[in-house]
Formats: structure tokens, C-alpha cells, sequence
């Protein structure tokens, strides 16, 4: 997703397995309209994802019945 991770140094033999864990989150959006001091859900809108320097990350969730769309992410900035 365009960032770098760094894991502790390890020694690399001929048969080491190594897996590292990149902690994620849930990132909530939610969409709504607002009208005369009236916010209601806006279901079946699609939500982008950009980076911080405003690079498209190829990910868009759809906003559900009540308005949530939802991105598991590392913990970054994004747009």
C-alpha cells in the first residue's frame, strides 16, 4: 500500500522462514447528508482511498444501510 515497514535484523540462513506481522485497524467512514441540521445515511456510495500525498490505493468499499464503509489499514495517513 506504499509504505515501508522494517522488521528487527534477523540472521538468514538457507532455511529460515521468517513471517512479519504489519498490525492493521479498522478505519470507519461514514457517508452522510445533511439538510437543514438533518444528517441521514447515505447507503450504496462508494468511498476511494488515497495515500497522504494523494496516490490512489485501488481500494473502495461501499457505504452499507447505514452509511459505514469500512478500510482495514495500517496505521498510516490517508486521504
Amino acid at each position: 500500500m506504499g509504505s515501508q515497514y522494517w522488521s528487527e535484523t534477523l540472521q538468514v540462513s538457507e532455511d529460515t522462514s521468517v513471517s512479519i506481522s504489519i498490525p492493521h485497524q479498522d478505519t470507519v467512514i461514514i457517508v452522510q447528508s445533511t439538510y437543514q441540521g438533518v444528517s441521514v445515511p447515505m447507503p450504496g456510495v462508494k468511498v476511494y482511498l488515497f495515500t497522504a500525498a494523494g496516490s490512489y490505493l485501488n481500494q473502495y468499499p461501499t457505504a452499507d444501510s447505514q452509511g459505514r464503509a469500512v478500510f482495514r489499514l495500517p496505521e498510516k495517513e490517508y486521504k
